[in-house]
């Protein structure tokens, strides 16, 4: 085997460990890992070989001698979804993509918790140890030395409470060893903590990108915890005191003041869908007798005063003297079904948007099980604004179309229920309310020059440059404003948070850049000489017919071509899509 081979190895479990990636992309780096593993000619591995080869090759020699039907359910079920995944990779369906795989996802997941491990997972456990630099010794020293004791006068803050826990869960360190996931979650909260000890705190501070990424990383591992754990419990715990602590004590607020919050359902989300999982009971049986501790003001809108409180003694029953805010209610928006008011189990894995304000749902929201539908307490107490001005994006007033309906947006070009739509019925168009806010003039990450809106598109065969599939010419979008560029984007895929910086260049003007060069040269028809291949010429592969191999990459992106054309040397391998 050549060490180029290796290196395309050492490449995609180096992407497999990142701390960034979604599901989508762990199944796909895992199956091109699998797929080139397989490919690899492992008897001319040279002498002597790595580590990683080593393993490697152990792993391919149980595989092939394993009996599976011997082996427990979850791996047995692994196995089969792979073999699935490399089938579809290997077929000349050239439309397939791979997509966020739940059941995958989560059978890999159960296959890694199984104890006893079976051997050939342990055996990959150590190939994914080499990529993972955790010297358990330096982290145990690192936690001993960190300064989490803090003497402040009764009653706590919520910095202290949640420093309160992070000890305990600290100690942990000393008593799981190098199990997994609890002490991949445990050092990575670590390295998180020493990053945030070593931040000059400014005013103005924002966090850095890559505490960004740790603190979603760190987090994002609680999937992998057993939810009954005494770990997992005291995750929780920093998350509801995140959720509903406010630092000033009762003495200075009040309850007169506030509107008391009585939810009666509980609910989950999972896989985007809540689920009811229970009636909300008072905690504390014994009437009148609620704990002051256990009463919390709830903020239910930036930049707002807070307005609400909950008790979990008594989940309201008890307050009499307080005004309560209604469990039920009809709404405007929503007429053919009355809102209960809910509680959601706190989760960092996954949110949901209100349907009318699109940000995040709060802990207590107002929900109807019918129909999926969900609102803020704040937006169910405002009246919805029936008639709005959006000159930027359309002449007339718009009307609020006050029903939850599949029409397709003007602005975005997607048929979607999830925000309210206003409406010009006279010019037939349509907008949601969330895509009033887009930006007209923005520089996103996957093209050289600005890109602008525009109502719609010539004729012709138009695809977006972010996801590759077809834009509808009668819809909006954004297009390029140099002459003679062709670059194109859906609305939504140019304004992703991933592709697009945040800011709108409207009225900006641009600065006056380097003359450019064109980045190829048109040698004949289907022939270029691009600047990143200087010594051959590149061909365009037009073979509708071909069978992708996932095991060439694109030099540009370094990503595997799993549909559409691309341009190869030919002379040589190198490829371009």
């Amino acid at each position: 085997m050549d060490s180029e081979s290796e290196s395309k190895l050492i490449s995609f479990i180096s992407q497999l460990v990142s701390r960034n990636n979604t599901d989508s992309e762990n199944i796909s780096c895992m199956i091109q890992t699998i797929s080139l593993v397989s490919s690899m000619d492992l008897k001319s591995q040279p002498k002597p070989e790595s580590k990683l080869m080593s393993l490697v090759t152990q792993t391919i020699s149980l595989f092939n001698s394993m009996d599976l039907s011997s082996q427990p359910e979850p791996l047995r079920k692994l196995i089969s979804l792979i073999i699935e995944k490399l089938s579809h990779l290997n077929s000349v369906d050239s439309d397939y993509e791979p997509k966020p795989d739940s059941e995958f996802m989560s059978t890999f997941y159960e296959t890694y918790k199984l104890q006893p491990r079976p051997e050939i997972i342990s055996i990959i456990h150590q190939i994914y140890s080499l990529f993972i630099s955790t010297d358990t010794n330096k982290v145990i020293t690192l936690v001993r030395s960190l300064d989490l004791d803090y003497s402040e006068p009764e009653p706590e803050s919520e910095f202290i409470s949640v420093v309160a826990v992070v000890k305990q869960i600290m100690s942990f360190a000393n008593s799981i060893s190098n199990s997994e996931p609890e002490w991949q979650f445990i050092s990575s909260m670590t390295e998180m903590i020493r990053l945030i000890s070593s931040i000059d705190l400014e005013p103005e501070w924002e966090p850095p990108m890559q505490l960004v990424a740790l603190f979603t990383h760190t987090f994002s591992l609680l999937y992998y915890l057993d939810r009954d754990s005494e770990l997992y419990t005291l995750i929780a715990q920093i998350i509801f005191i995140i959720d509903y602590t406010d630092s000033e004590p009762e003495s200075e607020w009040g309850l007169d003041q506030l509107m008391s919050l009585s939810p009666q359902w509980k609910v989950q989300l999972v896989q985007g869908k809540f689920h009811v999982t229970g009636k909300i009971e008072r905690k504390n049986k014994e009437k009148g007798k609620c704990q002051p501790e256990n009463r919390h003001r709830l903020y239910l809108a930036k930049g707002e005063e807070a307005s609400h409180f909950i008790c979990k003694d008594c989940n309201g029953e008890d307050h009499i003297e307080c005004e309560k805010t209604p469990v039920e209610v009809k709404h405007l928006l929503h007429p053919k079904h009355s809102l209960q008011l809910v509680s959601q189990k706190s989760s960092i894995i996954q949110t949901r948007k209100c349907f009318c304000c699109d940000e995040d749902l709060k802990k207590i929201f107002y929900y109807c099980t019918g129909c999926d539908y969900d609102m803020n307490i704040a937006c169910a107490e405002k009246p919805p604004v029936l008639f709005i001005d959006r000159p930027k994006w359309h002449a007339d007033t718009l009307a609020l179309f006050q029903r939850q309906a599949f029409l397709t947006c003007n602005v975005c070009a997607v048929a979607d229920s999830s925000s309210p739509i206003y409406m010009c019925p006279p010019c037939d168009f349509v907008v949601h309310q969330r895509c009033t806010g887009l930006p007209r003039v923005i520089r996103i990450s996957r093209h050289r020059h600005r890109i602008s809106f525009t109502t719609s598109f010539d004729e012709g065969d138009w695809s977006c440059g972010v996801c590759r599939r077809k834009i509808d010419n009668d819809y909006g979008g954004f297009s390029c404003i140099k002459d003679g560029c062709s670059y194109a984007a859906h609305s939504r895929c140019a304004t992703q948070k991933n592709v697009w910086d945040g800011i709108d260049l409207e009225g900006v003007p641009e600065e006056i850049e380097e003359e450019e060069v064109e980045p190829f040269v048109t040698i004949s028809k289907g022939v270029i000489h691009h600047f990143s291949h200087q010594n051959h010429h590149l061909r365009l592969d037009e073979n509708r017919d071909r069978i992708y191999d996932e095991n060439k990459l694109c030099q540009a992106c370094i990503m595997p071509i799993y549909f559409g054309n691309f341009f190869s040397c030919m002379q040589c391998d190198y490829i371009l899509q």
